[in-house]
């Protein structure tokens, strides 16, 4: 199962993130979905919406995963969203500048589906990216 895990996570990284098809939501997350990110979602819609955030300021951004390891019902992803601001993200104008932002999530699966995300962004290195922070 912990292997099926991760190639859930591969497919709806690929699916989700860098062809936008919203229908692997159904596929892959169960309908109680909760995630635990900076803009917290529930279900399908939270999914959607914190895509289209990203899709709108990063519009060609990719996410790439580094490491993927799991154990039992959770799987881990060390990742990178690489892409150019150019579009409003957290109400800074859009830079022009390209960005790498770093993350880790983890995903708790119930009978081969996401029940639960928690994300873990360097927001700090982001902003600093983008020249919102001098330091």
């Amino acid at each position: 199962m912990l292997e099926k895990n991760k190639e859930t996570v591969r497919r709806y990284f690929t699916e989700l993130w860098e062809k936008q098809n919203f229908d692997i939501i159904d596929q892959v997350f169960t309908k109680d979905f909760t995630g635990h990110l900076v803009n917290p979602s529930k279900g399908k819609e939270g999914i959607q919406k914190n895509v289209l955030i990203m899709k709108k300021a990063f519009p060609n951004g990719r996410l790439e995963i580094d490491d993927l390891f799991g154990e039992a019902d959770n799987i881990c992803i060390r990742w990178r969203y690489v892409g150019k601001h150019e579009g409003e993200f957290m109400g800074i104008s859009p830079t022009g500048k390209d960005i790498v932002l770093k993350g880790i999530t983890i995903e708790r699966f119930e009978n081969g589906k996401i029940a639960e995300l928690w994300a873990e962004m360097d927001i700090y290195d982001l902003l600093k990216q983008l020249g919102v922070i001098n330091m």
